[in-house]
């Protein structure tokens, strides 16, 4: 079986995406399936290839995997510049789909990045009369529009709404990465049987759980590694850091930040205000060294911004499957419906956005019995060896792929 799968954010440097398309490469080759992976050129901040000059697309291999990279201007920011970005991937993919050879798919995979791709990759299926399968990681146009980044019953809120429903209509399978995607799907008239759930997860080999931390050891410290941007949130960590430590705890409490993004500046000037030590800011590093990195943490952090819309279908977070199998408790910023911190008993949780109880979820795993915290840690990596391991949601993926080509 041949097999497209077209996801704009492709990145072979996964402290930078998604190792999600890799690995379900990687099962669906061990299994005999041929993959060709189409991601862009110029994405995030980074280029996977340069010098492409006005090449459509330049292809190599991959892990025995065909990987397309197609064509795009480049872009550093949020401007004009990146939805054109968008635009021109989707047509330069349409067209290297149409011109490169390579044999036609027995099915095509598009991943909503961004609704221009996955509608490209919907046209591809459509040409060629294969299936089409689509993969919902962002709720778009919802997540812009609750987020206040594009005008309800706007004109391109409505272009961006009829794409969605149809893609939603058009395809053989509707895959989500949160576990509303069937209330999701089915506000759309999508029946239960087209659509499954098959979250974000986290290769346990690569993050296994911490060493048990020193008797001895006074401070609590908690940890945050990812982006820096405006929608990670990090600000409300470094004033809860500020808070904290003004409630004078039992134990001291230090904040580790580890990371890049537009952010950063900002907040380091914020920390500026905070006691020595109470925050530290350390620059991002490649995947597989973040566990030694953080290997003195005693929790983790992760704040949502508020997006009530969107989350009421649940949330599906790299970074937290991440810290959950590092077997140590974490705080989630942020009451979400089906709650996996509450639901695995693993950690704290707080409000959005809401430093003071932020703050105070610190202070209470500051004065929380070692044993306590030693006990969510082992929920913490419990759950995330039962519910977010790659290499079984891999497996599951594959079953569904091979089942909707007849193989």
């Amino acid at each position: 079986m041949r097999i497209w799968i077209v996801n704009h954010y492709l990145s072979l440097q996964p402290q930078r995406g998604t190792l999600r398309h890799l690995v379900l490469a990687d099962e669906l080759k061990r299994r005999g399936h041929r993959v060709t992976l189409f991601g862009c050129a110029r994405h995030h901040f980074h280029a996977e290839e340069d010098r492409m000059g006005l090449r459509l697309w330049r292809e190599r291999s991959h892990h025995g995997h065909a990987l397309v990279w197609i064509n795009s201007i480049p872009y550093a920011s949020n401007s004009g510049r990146r939805y054109a970005n968008m635009g021109l991937f989707s047509a330069n993919f349409l067209a290297a789909s149409l011109l490169r050879g390579g044999g036609r798919p027995d099915l095509v995979l598009g991943s909503s990045g961004h609704l221009p791709a996955a509608y490209a990759a919907m046209l591809a299926a459509r040409w060629r009369g294969v299936p089409f399968v689509y993969e919902i990681r962002d709720l778009w146009p919802l997540t812009l529009t609750a987020m206040g980044k594009l005008r309800a019953g706007g004109t391109i809120a409505r272009i961006l709404e009829a794409m969605n429903r149809r893609l939603l209509k058009r395809a053989a399978l509707v895959v989500g990465t949160i576990s509303g995607i069937r209330d999701y799907a089915g506000g759309y008239g999508i029946e239960d049987g087209r659509v499954e759930w098959i979250t974000n997860g986290v290769m346990l080999d690569e993050f296994p759980p911490l060493p048990a931390p020193p008797p001895s050891k006074e401070a609590l410290d908690i940890v945050y590694f990812g982006s820096m941007g405006e929608p990670n949130a990090v600000d409300v960590i470094v004033e809860a850091a500020l808070r904290a430590s003004r409630m004078s705890p039992d134990r001291p409490i230090r904040v580790t930040l580890i990371g890049e993004g537009s952010e950063r500046t900002r907040l380091e000037r914020m920390a500026q205000e905070a006691p020595p030590g109470a925050v530290r800011f350390l620059p991002p590093v490649p995947r597989r060294e973040l566990p030694a990195l953080v290997g003195n943490a005693d929790a983790f952090v992760v704040v949502l911004r508020r997006c009530d819309p969107v989350y009421r279908y649940g949330i599906s977070l790299n970074k937290l499957a991440e810290y959950m199998a590092l077997g140590r408790p974490v705080v989630l910023g942020g009451d979400v419906p089906d709650n996996p911190v509450a639901r695995a008993d693993c950690g704290l949780t707080a409000g959005f956005e809401e430093p003071e109880s932020l703050a105070s979820a610190f202070v209470e795993l500051a004065r929380t019995d070692r044993s306590e915290l030693a006990r969510m840690g082992r929920n913490a990596r419990a759950a995330a060896e039962a519910h977010f391991d790659y290499a079984k949601l891999a497996g599951r993926y594959a079953d569904l792929l091979q089942g909707l080509a007849g193989t």
